[in-house]
């Protein structure tokens, strides 16, 4: 299957399940969305239905995924964003990472970690009952987590912005 072009500034994924987020910068100027779906079930024909009950709603500028609401499945979206994004993503029950993106960028997970390397722009991040890390050398970031440390790495001398 070829990438399909999305002209997004939502991300939003909303998974019953275990599911996440990663958001990396791309090369080119659009965004490009691969989805990886996992089910199980005590054999494989059950897991494959659990799978194929996976829908992605694309609704405006936003894309989500829901499956069923019983059974072991979960979506990992993989987000390769243009420079300067505006992007929101929001996971339950999964990690999110954040990797060499500008621009401005809300994360938020229930009951998961959230990670942020080498990002840039205004950055907010909120964690339940998760971890987040940062590490990096410029940008505006806003991170709070209730129920999880949160820890920031320099990767350099200074940091340019506001932590």
């Amino acid at each position: 299957m070829q990438p399909q072009p999305f002209d997004l500034d939502r991300i939003r994924n909303r998974i019953r399940s275990n599911g996440g987020a990663r958001i990396e910068r791309g090369g080119g100027r659009e965004y490009s969305i691969t989805a990886c779906i996992a089910a199980s079930g005590s054999t494989f024909a059950e897991a494959q239905q659990r799978a194929d009950e996976v829908r992605f709603v694309v609704s405006g500028r936003r894309i989500s995924a829901d499956g069923p609401s019983s059974g072991n499945w979960n979506v990992q979206f993989v987000v390769q964003a243009p420079d300067n994004v505006d992007i929101s993503v929001e996971t339950s029950n999964g990690p999110i990472g954040i990797d060499g993106v500008s621009g401005r960028i809300d994360a938020r997970a229930a009951n998961g970690p959230i990670g942020i390397d080498d990002a840039s722009g205004d950055i907010t991040a909120r964690a339940q009952n998760g971890p987040i890390s940062v590490r990096g050398r410029r940008g505006r970031f806003d991170v709070d987590t209730a129920n999880g440390p949160i820890s920031i790495e320099l990767s350099g001398s200074r940091w340019d912005g506001r932590l």
